[in-house]
This record gives C-alpha cells, sequence and structure tokens, in this order.
C-alpha cells in the first residue's frame, strides 16, 4: 500500500489539498479512486478478497484491484501501481469510465475504472497484507452474490459495477 499523501479534493473532482488516506476517510472527504477489473478468456472477472486487517470492509469480495491515486500520479499510473501490488501483474488497461462520483454518502470517493483481459492460468503474486485471495467468477455468477449476500461486498464496488458493467462487458 502506497504511503504518500492523496489529493484533497471537492465534490467536483478539484484538487485543493493533500491530506493522507487515513485522514481522509476519518473526515469522509472527497477521494479520487482506481477500480481494476481483469477479465479472462471467458468473461469472467477476477475477484479479490480483501485482508482481514483492511481498516475498510475487511473480509469482503472487491474488484480485481483498487487503491487511491497518490499526489502527483495520474489515474492510469495509480491502477497499473494497485494492480502490481495487489496481485503482481503487469498489463495494458484500458480506461472505462473516469470521474463516477460515489452516491453513497459515507463513502465519498471519485472513480476511475480500467480493464484489462488477462489468461485465466496467469499466476498471481499476492499481496497478503491487503489480499487474502483471489478467484474467478461468471458475471452471472458475481450478479447472483450481489443478490443474495450484498453484505460480503464493498456498497460502492455494487455501485461501480453497476454503473460500469456494461462499457467493462464490452471491451
Amino acid at each position: 500500500m502506497s504511503m504518500k499523501n492523496i489529493p484533497l479534493l471537492d465534490a467536483n473532482n478539484n484538487i485543493f489539498g493533500e491530506t493522507t488516506i487515513a485522514e481522509a476517510m476519518q473526515n469522509n472527504d472527497w477521494r479520487r479512486v482506481v477500480r481494476v477489473f481483469l477479465l479472462d478468456e471467458q468473461g469472467r472477472v477476477l475477484l479479490q478478497k480483501r485482508g482481514a486487517h483492511m481498516n475498510a470492509y475487511p473480509g469482503c469480495w472487491d474488484q480485481s484491484a483498487g487503491g487511491h491515486v497518490d499526489v502527483g500520479e495520474t489515474d492510469l499510473q495509480a491502477a497499473e501501481r494497485e494492480l502490481f501490488e495487489e496481485v503482481g501483474v503487469r498489463v495494458s488497461l484500458i480506461e472505462v469510465m473516469t470521474g463516477l462520483r460515489s452516491t453513497i454518502p459515507e463513502d465519498k470517493a471519485i472513480s476511475s475504472v480500467y480493464v484489462a483481459t488477462i489468461a485465466a492460468d496467469t499466476a498471481f503474486v499476492i499481496d497478503h497484507e491487503e489480499v487474502s485471495e483471489v478467484c474467478w467468477v461468471s458475471i452471472e455468477e458475481l450478479e447472483a452474490m450481489f443478490a443474495k449476500t450484498p453484505k460480503q461486498f464493498p456498497p460502492l464496488f455494487i455501485e461501480i459495477w453497476h454503473h460500469s458493467r456494461d462499457k467493462i462487458l464490452a471491451i
């Protein structure tokens, strides 16, 4: 996990200062976040299970990789960094959407979404501080999990999926 400062944002994604992730979370400040979805040749999505000691949503299933954008970093650079830090993969990412504002009052994130297709047999190198496991699920399985056990996911992950699903799958 990056220990650099992150941009302090207003609701329109304008930077007006710097803060730490911890301070931004505590103060419920707007934060710039990236989300990476890895798909395999069969159209399955890679999920990661957040580590048990994570501050937010420990033990919940989440997108393939993601995290905060550091000061001085582009969204794409952050997405590439997070993907490598969390699951040990370097791959060309395609921007799906940017500037997605959360509607969840207690989770003020402005997200950019990226996608890549990789081989299902890719060897992942997991950062066990942040990720306890990964698994491939079909789109149908993922959406059934959302319906049956929504508390197993961060609410913003579900929201982002619903906003970007069709664009992710079109790539």
